[in-house]
């Protein structure tokens, strides 16, 4: 997909609500899916064509970095990226960021013929999920549940990529962290050879005699 075409399916508020308005007078379907996104993987996929099938055209919300509180360093990927990822994927059709913590107040103005939710919601009773099912019903659309028959989880892989950084850095951070070795030590040692010709032999190694 050109990245012309898919910097159309990014939509302020405004632009999100006249394109519902015309898609309601077209009699075209609604449907939307909510979430971080924060690394697109094989179960999104599979969640996004399944939405995509229950009408004609998916909106994606996106929640925004003020509201993910998975963790430190989270999201990994800005608002913007994941936004412009989803984008890239043919079917997907519309991608909002939403400021909110929850999709329930942009589902009251949205109104979608059908949002969908991944499996393990079910039988889930988190209130959250519980007062955007009720607005969606409330509203005349449904709830429906994809498949779920691949299952992967965003902060799992991320916790899976920081625990096998390579080795090489991992021991490097340890290096550092002895007494004799400390950074600013290291940046002043540095600094003193400024103008002179240095010249190293040798291998990359560190002994300590004792």
């Amino acid at each position: 997909m050109s990245g012309e075409r898919a910097q159309t399916k990014l939509v302020d508020r405004a632009e999100l609500l006249r394109r519902r308005d015309e898609a309601r007078r077209a009699g075209r379907r609604v449907v939307q899916c909510h979430g971080c996104f924060d690394i697109v993987h094989p179960g999104h996929i599979r969640h996004l064509k399944f939405a995509k099938s229950q009408g004609d055209i998916l909106l994606v919300s996106v929640t925004g970095d003020e509201e993910i509180k998975k963790g430190t360093g989270r999201p990994l990927i800005p608002q913007e990226l994941r936004a412009e990822n989803l984008a890239e994927l043919d079917c997907v059709d519309w991608v909002y960021v939403e400021p909110r913590a929850t999709a329930q107040e942009l589902l009251d103005a949205v109104r979608p013929d059908v949002y969908i939710k991944g499996r393990e919601y079910e039988h889930n009773d988190d209130p959250r999920f519980r007062a955007e099912r009720e607005t969606v019903e409330r509203r005349g659309g449904r709830v429906v549940f994809s498949s779920g028959d691949v299952v992967f989880s965003s902060s799992a892989l991320i916790e899976a990529m920081e625990h096998s950084i390579d080795p090489f850095h991992h021991r490097l951070s340890r290096l550092l962290n002895e007494p004799g070795l400390q950074p600013a030590r290291l940046e002043a040692l540095l600094a003193s050879m400024r103008g002179r010709r240095v010249v190293i032999v040798g291998e990359v190694i560190r002994d300590t005699y004792v």
